[in-house]
């Protein structure tokens, strides 16, 4: 009987131990299945099982083909630098997911700042705040200064390496440096229409407002009153578009070197010369003296009849 006994003991071993290689062979082939189908979306992660989410080389696979695929993982792979670090490279907006004490993790945040600056955004307020990960993200990205702490987008150092390397970054700046010389010329070396961020103060500033117009001539529309009817400053904002003719003072909308330099940078501007005192004729003067043509009478005339019939 004892022996027996031990034989079925054997075979239930066999049994088992065979059970158990055909369950591995199944979970292999399923973990198989699994990671093909997230190397072709990793998205699908979300209606994944919880052991696939909790799986390290499953979880791997479905990052790399989709960082956002990070959501969906278990918490704790959500705490591992690695894979988070891997969703990163494919996709910045992944740090959104990681856990609270890696966003948190300043040595992680500034290495994940180091390789996309704009995941600035989504780090978390403490790391916003330090000038250590926000200075060299700005520097890389000047419209990360969005995201930073308000103090440091008051700070003029920070400010300023972020307009240097994009002036449409002075948007986010802090109002009092909206009105800083130093920070408004910096950024228009690097963006065209940066003078329409800057605070009205300078709007009067005739250097200040001279430099904008050398950049974009439409800057006219921001300057102050007594600039606009500056005829300096008109000339040197029509010279550069004359499309600025638009913003420049009624009476010297109708002063015929104005318009005429208005005409020579784009011919189309002369919808913007004042009609009243300034008829076809005069017109049609100025646009010859902007193509250069000699402006005699009957040419004139001839000109101004065909501008006459254009405006009908």
């Amino acid at each position: 009987g004892g022996g027996g006994g031990g034989g079925r003991a054997g075979r239930r071993r066999r049994w088992a131990k065979t059970e158990e290689r055909q369950v591995a062979t199944l979970v292999d082939a399923s973990r198989r299945v699994v990671a093909s189908h997230l190397a072709r979306d990793g998205k699908l992660l979300e209606l994944c099982a919880d052991w696939v989410k909790g799986n390290r080389r499953l979880v791997a696979v479905a990052v790399k083909q989709n960082g956002l695929a990070l959501e969906f993982a278990d918490d704790k792979l959500k705490q591992d630098r690695r894979l988070v670090l891997a969703a990163l490279k494919r996709n910045g907006r992944a740090l959104a997911y990681a856990s609270p004490s890696l966003r948190r993790d300043r040595a992680f945040v500034a290495k994940a700042v180091a390789e996309k600056a704009w995941v600035l955004e989504f780090a978390d307020a403490e790391a916003r705040g330090d000038a250590a990960i926000v200075l060299p993200a700005v520097t890389a990205f000047g419209r990360a200064l969005e995201f930073a702490d308000d103090r440091l987008r008051a700070d003029k150092a920070v400010v300023l390496a972020a307009v240097a390397q994009n002036g449409s970054a002075i948007e986010f700046a802090a109002p009092d440096l909206k009105a800083d010389r130093d920070v408004v010329l910096a950024a228009l070396e690097t963006y065209d229409a940066a003078f329409k961020f800057a605070d009205a103060t300078l709007a009067a500033d005739r250097a200040v407002v001279l430099k904008a117009l050398e950049r974009n001539g439409l800057a006219l529309k921001y300057a102050a009153t007594d600039l606009q009817a500056d005829r300096d400053v008109v000339l040197a904002a029509v010279t550069q578009t004359g499309w600025a003719l638009k913003y420049a003072d009624p009476d010297l909308r109708e002063d015929r070197a104005v318009v005429a330099a208005a005409l020579k940078q784009d011919r189309h501007a002369k919808i913007y010369a004042r009609r009243p005192s300034c008829p076809p004729v005069a017109l049609a003067a100025a646009a010859a003296a902007a193509a250069g043509l000699s402006a005699s009478v009957d040419s004139v005339i001839a000109a101004a009849a065909t501008t006459r019939d254009v405006e009908d």
